[in-house]
């Protein structure tokens, strides 16, 4: 399970920072922009503009986590020959 979590994280995590920076490189001439209509643009643009950055720390902690949590899972797994502890008081 934490094998696949690192290939899909390792697969995925090129278009998202692709993504978020195409993103950001097409909002700023938007966010700077000083012609007509530019009172209405640029505040959405700088509005906008976190969103994907979010979106990518959201991804990345997302990822870490869910390779944190498999790790513990697979802790807590008896080992194959052993009883588990929870199964040995109760016959």
């Amino acid at each position: 399970m934490l094998d696949a979590m690192i290939d899909a994280g390792n697969v995925r995590i090129r278009p998202i920072i692709m993504t978020t920076l195409c993103t950001l490189l097409g909002l700023i001439p938007m966010a700077f922009s000083t012609g007509e209509g530019s009172e209405i643009r640029a505040p959405l643009a700088i509005t906008e503009a976190p969103a994907p950055v979010l979106r990518l720390a959201y991804a990345v902690a997302a990822l870490h986590a869910g390779k944190c949590l498999t790790r513990l899972c697979e802790r807590w797994q008896p080992k194959p020959g052993r009883s588990s502890r929870l199964g040995s008081g109760l016959q």
